[in-house]
Protein backbone atom coordinates (compact mmCIF):
# COMPACT_ATOMS: atom_id res chain seq x y z
CA UNK A 1 0.00 0.00 0.00
CA UNK A 2 1.14 3.25 -0.55
CA UNK A 3 1.57 6.41 1.40
CA UNK A 4 1.87 10.12 1.28
CA UNK A 5 5.27 11.56 2.79
CA UNK A 6 5.42 15.04 3.82
CA UNK A 7 8.94 16.75 2.98
CA UNK A 8 8.62 19.42 6.11
CA UNK A 9 12.18 21.68 4.29
CA UNK A 10 10.59 21.43 0.64
CA UNK A 11 6.61 21.56 0.99
CA UNK A 12 6.70 18.31 -1.09
CA UNK A 13 4.24 15.90 -0.92
CA UNK A 14 6.19 12.36 -2.05
CA UNK A 15 4.16 9.26 -2.92
CA UNK A 16 6.42 5.88 -1.65
CA UNK A 17 4.74 3.38 -3.49
CA UNK A 18 6.55 0.24 -3.66
CA UNK A 19 4.36 -1.80 -6.12
CA UNK A 20 4.90 0.24 -8.67
CA UNK A 21 8.57 -1.39 -9.46
CA UNK A 22 6.32 -4.28 -10.35
CA UNK A 23 5.08 -2.41 -13.47
CA UNK A 24 5.78 -4.25 -16.87
CA UNK A 25 9.06 -2.45 -18.30
CA UNK A 26 9.94 -2.93 -22.40
CA UNK A 27 7.87 -4.41 -24.99
CA UNK A 28 5.57 -7.30 -24.56
CA UNK A 29 3.76 -9.86 -26.78
CA UNK A 30 0.28 -9.36 -25.00
CA UNK A 31 -0.90 -6.01 -24.67
CA UNK A 32 -3.38 -5.45 -21.96
CA UNK A 33 -5.11 -2.02 -24.04
CA UNK A 34 -5.66 -3.98 -26.97
CA UNK A 35 -9.36 -5.07 -28.06
CA UNK A 36 -9.88 -8.52 -26.60
CA UNK A 37 -7.74 -8.46 -23.42
CA UNK A 38 -10.15 -6.43 -21.88
CA UNK A 39 -10.63 -8.99 -19.07
CA UNK A 40 -6.87 -7.39 -17.61
CA UNK A 41 -8.52 -4.12 -17.42
CA UNK A 42 -12.20 -4.68 -15.41
CA UNK A 43 -14.15 -2.61 -13.85
CA UNK A 44 -14.38 0.26 -16.82
CA UNK A 45 -15.18 3.53 -16.03
CA UNK A 46 -16.05 5.59 -19.45
CA UNK A 47 -16.38 4.13 -22.87
CA UNK A 48 -17.19 5.63 -26.23
CA UNK A 49 -17.96 3.46 -29.07
CA UNK A 50 -18.66 2.93 -32.73
CA UNK A 51 -22.41 2.49 -34.05
CA UNK A 52 -21.08 -1.52 -34.58
CA UNK A 53 -20.32 -1.27 -30.48
CA UNK A 54 -16.43 -1.54 -30.38
CA UNK A 55 -15.06 0.36 -28.44
CA UNK A 56 -13.02 3.42 -29.80
CA UNK A 57 -11.49 5.22 -26.18
CA UNK A 58 -11.91 3.82 -22.55
CA UNK A 59 -10.64 4.31 -19.14
CA UNK A 60 -10.34 1.82 -16.38
CA UNK A 61 -8.26 1.75 -13.09
CA UNK A 62 -4.92 1.40 -13.37
CA UNK A 63 -2.78 -1.89 -12.37
CA UNK A 64 -0.10 -0.23 -10.76
CA UNK A 65 -1.84 2.72 -9.06
CA UNK A 66 -0.26 5.51 -6.97
CA UNK A 67 -4.06 6.23 -5.29
CA UNK A 68 -6.30 4.06 -4.08
CA UNK A 69 -9.74 4.49 -2.67
CA UNK A 70 -9.66 4.28 0.79
CA UNK A 71 -11.72 4.88 4.15
CA UNK A 72 -11.39 6.46 7.32
CA UNK A 73 -9.23 8.83 8.45
CA UNK A 74 -7.09 10.15 5.84
CA UNK A 75 -5.40 13.16 7.20
CA UNK A 76 -1.86 13.69 8.38
CA UNK A 77 -0.42 11.98 10.96
CA UNK A 78 2.67 11.27 12.81
CA UNK A 79 4.95 13.37 14.39
CA UNK A 80 7.71 15.45 13.55
CA UNK A 81 9.43 15.20 10.90
CA UNK A 82 8.14 12.14 9.90
CA UNK A 83 4.19 13.24 8.65
CA UNK A 84 2.45 11.25 6.33
CA UNK A 85 -1.11 10.17 5.11
CA UNK A 86 -2.81 7.48 3.02
CA UNK A 87 -2.56 7.75 -0.85
CA UNK A 88 -6.57 7.68 -1.01
CA UNK A 89 -7.46 9.04 -4.38
CA UNK A 90 -7.89 7.83 -7.55
CA UNK A 91 -5.35 6.54 -10.56
CA UNK A 92 -7.26 5.25 -14.32
CA UNK A 93 -5.59 4.77 -17.65
CA UNK A 94 -7.58 6.36 -20.99
CA UNK A 95 -6.89 3.73 -23.80
CA UNK A 96 -6.89 6.03 -26.05
CA UNK A 97 -7.66 3.67 -29.63
CA UNK A 98 -8.06 0.31 -29.90
CA UNK A 99 -5.09 0.66 -32.49
CA UNK A 100 -1.88 -0.76 -31.08
CA UNK A 101 0.15 2.02 -33.27
CA UNK A 102 -1.56 4.64 -33.29
CA UNK A 103 -0.71 7.87 -31.70
CA UNK A 104 -2.24 11.20 -31.32
CA UNK A 105 -0.16 13.19 -33.80
CA UNK A 106 -1.51 10.77 -36.67
CA UNK A 107 -5.12 10.40 -35.30
CA UNK A 108 -8.15 12.04 -37.17
CA UNK A 109 -9.82 15.08 -35.38
CA UNK A 110 -13.30 13.35 -34.58
CA UNK A 111 -11.18 10.38 -33.01
CA UNK A 112 -8.88 13.51 -30.67
CA UNK A 113 -11.86 15.13 -29.60
CA UNK A 114 -12.87 11.83 -28.23
CA UNK A 115 -9.84 11.36 -26.09
CA UNK A 116 -9.81 15.28 -25.00
CA UNK A 117 -13.74 13.98 -24.17
CA UNK A 118 -12.60 11.22 -22.09
CA UNK A 119 -9.92 13.26 -20.22
CA UNK A 120 -12.77 16.07 -18.99
CA UNK A 121 -15.42 14.08 -17.96
CA UNK A 122 -13.20 11.75 -16.08
CA UNK A 123 -11.66 14.65 -14.87
CA UNK A 124 -15.17 15.91 -13.62
CA UNK A 125 -16.16 12.80 -12.27
CA UNK A 126 -13.43 12.28 -10.21
CA UNK A 127 -13.44 16.21 -8.47
CA UNK A 128 -16.65 14.72 -7.33
CA UNK A 129 -15.00 11.50 -5.43
CA UNK A 130 -14.79 12.25 -1.69
CA UNK A 131 -11.00 13.49 -0.42
CA UNK A 132 -10.05 14.21 -4.14
CA UNK A 133 -8.83 17.89 -3.98
CA UNK A 134 -6.46 18.34 -7.12
CA UNK A 135 -6.48 16.21 -11.01
CA UNK A 136 -3.76 15.59 -12.96
CA UNK A 137 -4.08 14.47 -16.28
CA UNK A 138 -0.99 13.56 -18.23
CA UNK A 139 0.37 11.57 -21.39
CA UNK A 140 3.91 10.04 -21.35
CA UNK A 141 4.81 9.26 -25.07
CA UNK A 142 8.00 6.32 -25.89
CA UNK A 143 10.25 5.27 -23.51
CA UNK A 144 12.14 8.34 -22.74
CA UNK A 145 8.78 10.15 -21.59
CA UNK A 146 8.24 6.89 -19.12
CA UNK A 147 5.98 5.35 -20.86
CA UNK A 148 6.30 1.52 -20.00
CA UNK A 149 3.10 0.23 -22.18
CA UNK A 150 3.35 1.37 -26.32
CA UNK A 151 -0.14 1.32 -27.02
CA UNK A 152 -1.31 4.53 -27.18
CA UNK A 153 -2.64 5.84 -23.32
CA UNK A 154 -2.82 8.39 -21.16
CA UNK A 155 -3.70 8.61 -17.28
CA UNK A 156 -5.63 10.65 -15.08
CA UNK A 157 -4.79 10.45 -11.25
CA UNK A 158 -7.21 12.40 -8.30
CA UNK A 159 -4.88 13.42 -5.55
CA UNK A 160 -5.52 14.51 -1.76
CA UNK A 161 -3.43 17.12 -1.94
CA UNK A 162 -2.25 20.33 -3.79
CA UNK A 163 1.25 19.82 -4.89
CA UNK A 164 3.18 22.11 -4.21
CA UNK A 165 4.80 23.34 -7.77
CA UNK A 166 0.51 23.93 -8.73
CA UNK A 167 0.54 25.95 -5.01
CA UNK A 168 3.70 27.72 -6.13
CA UNK A 169 1.61 29.05 -9.43
CA UNK A 170 -1.90 29.80 -8.11
CA UNK A 171 0.24 32.18 -5.04
CA UNK A 172 1.67 34.00 -8.60
CA UNK A 173 -1.26 34.26 -10.12
CA UNK A 174 -3.00 35.74 -7.14
CA UNK A 175 -0.18 38.11 -6.86
CA UNK A 176 -0.21 39.41 -10.03
CA UNK A 177 -3.94 39.58 -10.12
CA UNK A 178 -3.63 41.71 -6.91
CA UNK A 179 -1.36 44.26 -8.99
CA UNK A 180 -2.79 44.14 -12.63
CA UNK A 181 -6.83 43.47 -11.80
CA UNK A 182 -6.74 40.81 -14.79
CA UNK A 183 -5.61 37.15 -15.24
CA UNK A 184 -1.96 36.58 -15.56
CA UNK A 185 -2.17 34.16 -18.38
CA UNK A 186 -5.01 36.06 -19.94
CA UNK A 187 -2.39 38.90 -20.28
CA UNK A 188 0.58 36.48 -21.57
CA UNK A 189 -2.01 35.15 -23.96
CA UNK A 190 -2.84 39.00 -25.20
CA UNK A 191 0.80 39.37 -25.23
CA UNK A 192 2.00 36.42 -27.60
CA UNK A 193 -0.60 36.85 -29.63
CA UNK A 194 0.21 40.85 -30.20
CA UNK A 195 3.83 39.78 -30.88
CA UNK A 196 3.29 36.89 -32.79
CA UNK A 197 6.48 35.45 -33.17
CA UNK A 198 6.47 32.60 -30.52
CA UNK A 199 2.91 31.45 -31.42
CA UNK A 200 2.72 28.53 -33.44
CA UNK A 201 -1.16 28.22 -34.45
CA UNK A 202 -4.40 28.92 -33.17
CA UNK A 203 -7.71 27.63 -34.04
CA UNK A 204 -11.25 28.65 -32.96
CA UNK A 205 -10.95 29.93 -29.16
CA UNK A 206 -7.56 28.08 -28.91
CA UNK A 207 -3.64 29.52 -28.96
CA UNK A 208 -0.26 27.47 -29.10
CA UNK A 209 3.28 29.10 -28.71
CA UNK A 210 6.36 28.43 -27.18
CA UNK A 211 6.85 30.39 -23.77
CA UNK A 212 9.23 33.75 -24.14
CA UNK A 213 11.44 31.36 -21.61
CA UNK A 214 10.75 27.87 -22.63
CA UNK A 215 12.31 25.30 -20.14
CA UNK A 216 13.50 22.86 -23.21
CA UNK A 217 13.41 23.18 -26.83
CA UNK A 218 10.25 22.70 -28.93
CA UNK A 219 8.51 23.10 -25.49
CA UNK A 220 4.60 24.54 -25.86
CA UNK A 221 1.61 25.45 -24.19
CA UNK A 222 -1.85 25.18 -25.43
CA UNK A 223 -4.40 28.20 -23.87
CA UNK A 224 -7.83 28.74 -24.26
CA UNK A 225 -8.70 32.13 -24.75
CA UNK A 226 -11.77 31.92 -22.78
CA UNK A 227 -10.57 32.26 -19.13
CA UNK A 228 -10.73 28.89 -17.05
CA UNK A 229 -9.48 27.40 -14.30
CA UNK A 230 -10.16 23.87 -14.70
CA UNK A 231 -9.78 21.90 -17.53
CA UNK A 232 -13.33 20.16 -16.62
CA UNK A 233 -15.50 23.62 -18.01
CA UNK A 234 -14.01 23.18 -20.97
CA UNK A 235 -17.25 22.82 -23.70
CA UNK A 236 -18.64 21.00 -25.59
CA UNK A 237 -18.44 23.92 -28.61
CA UNK A 238 -14.97 23.88 -27.50
CA UNK A 239 -14.00 20.51 -28.04
CA UNK A 240 -13.13 20.70 -31.77
CA UNK A 241 -11.07 23.56 -32.14
CA UNK A 242 -9.06 21.78 -28.91
CA UNK A 243 -8.86 18.63 -31.38
CA UNK A 244 -7.97 20.20 -33.96
CA UNK A 245 -5.08 22.49 -32.92
CA UNK A 246 -3.94 19.36 -30.27
CA UNK A 247 -3.61 17.47 -33.63
CA UNK A 248 -1.57 20.40 -35.58
CA UNK A 249 1.02 20.69 -32.91
CA UNK A 250 1.71 17.36 -32.60
CA UNK A 251 1.62 16.49 -36.27
CA UNK A 252 4.13 19.40 -36.67
CA UNK A 253 6.22 17.85 -33.15
CA UNK A 254 5.92 14.61 -35.53
CA UNK A 255 7.16 16.21 -38.65
CA UNK A 256 9.90 18.07 -37.47
CA UNK A 257 11.27 15.55 -34.88
CA UNK A 258 10.57 12.02 -36.51
CA UNK A 259 7.93 11.24 -33.71
CA UNK A 260 9.93 12.32 -30.65
CA UNK A 261 9.01 11.37 -27.11
CA UNK A 262 7.25 13.79 -25.20
CA UNK A 263 5.10 14.48 -22.02
CA UNK A 264 2.15 15.92 -21.88
CA UNK A 265 0.35 18.02 -18.76
CA UNK A 266 -3.33 19.25 -18.15
CA UNK A 267 -2.43 22.42 -16.19
CA UNK A 268 -5.63 22.37 -13.96
CA UNK A 269 -6.85 23.24 -10.55
CA UNK A 270 -9.98 22.19 -9.05
CA UNK A 271 -13.43 24.30 -9.66
CA UNK A 272 -13.81 23.86 -6.22
CA UNK A 273 -10.51 25.69 -5.09
CA UNK A 274 -11.20 28.95 -3.98
CA UNK A 275 -8.20 30.53 -6.60
CA UNK A 276 -9.95 29.61 -9.20
CA UNK A 277 -10.54 32.70 -10.84
CA UNK A 278 -7.21 33.32 -11.05
CA UNK A 279 -6.14 30.22 -12.40
CA UNK A 280 -5.85 29.90 -16.32
CA UNK A 281 -5.66 25.81 -17.24
CA UNK A 282 -3.89 25.06 -20.31
CA UNK A 283 -1.95 21.70 -21.65
CA UNK A 284 1.85 21.72 -21.53
CA UNK A 285 4.09 19.68 -24.59
CA UNK A 286 7.66 18.97 -23.63
CA UNK A 287 9.41 16.71 -26.20
CA UNK A 288 11.99 14.56 -23.97
CA UNK A 289 15.32 15.57 -26.44
CA UNK A 290 17.57 16.07 -23.65
CA UNK A 291 18.26 14.85 -20.10
CA UNK A 292 18.12 17.35 -16.54
CA UNK A 293 21.22 16.96 -15.10
CA UNK A 294 22.89 17.69 -11.61
CA UNK A 295 22.90 21.66 -12.31
CA UNK A 296 19.22 21.60 -12.77
CA UNK A 297 18.63 19.36 -9.93
CA UNK A 298 20.91 21.74 -8.00
CA UNK A 299 19.12 24.86 -8.99
CA UNK A 300 15.58 24.11 -10.30
CA UNK A 301 16.81 26.42 -13.24
CA UNK A 302 16.80 24.49 -16.84
CA UNK A 303 19.27 25.25 -19.59
CA UNK A 304 17.19 25.46 -23.12
CA UNK A 305 19.83 25.31 -25.81
CA UNK A 306 17.44 26.56 -28.20
CA UNK A 307 16.09 30.21 -28.97
CA UNK A 308 12.29 29.51 -28.47
CA UNK A 309 11.63 32.28 -31.16
CA UNK A 310 13.53 30.28 -33.98
CA UNK A 311 11.51 26.77 -32.10
CA UNK A 312 7.85 28.43 -32.67
CA UNK A 313 9.29 29.25 -36.56
CA UNK A 314 10.19 25.45 -37.10
CA UNK A 315 6.73 24.24 -35.74
CA UNK A 316 4.63 26.63 -37.89
CA UNK A 317 6.37 25.90 -40.86
CA UNK A 318 6.24 22.30 -40.08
Amino acid sequence: MSELRYNTATRDWVIVAPERSKRPQGPRVDCPFCPGAEEHTPDESLRFSDPAGNWLVRSFPNGFPVMTPQAGDLWTHGDFPELCRPSAGRHEVVAESPRHDDSLARMEPAHLELVLRAWRDRSKALLEVSGVDHIIVFKNHGEKAGSSLSHPHSQIVGLPVMPVQVQVRLEEAVRSYSIWGRCLYCQMIDSERAAGKRIVAEVGQFTAFVPFAAFSPYSLWIFPRRHAGCFSLLSDEELPDLAALLGKVLGSLDRLLGDPAYNLVVRSISCHTAGSRYFHYYLAIVPRLGRVAGFELGTGMFINPHLPEEDARQLREA
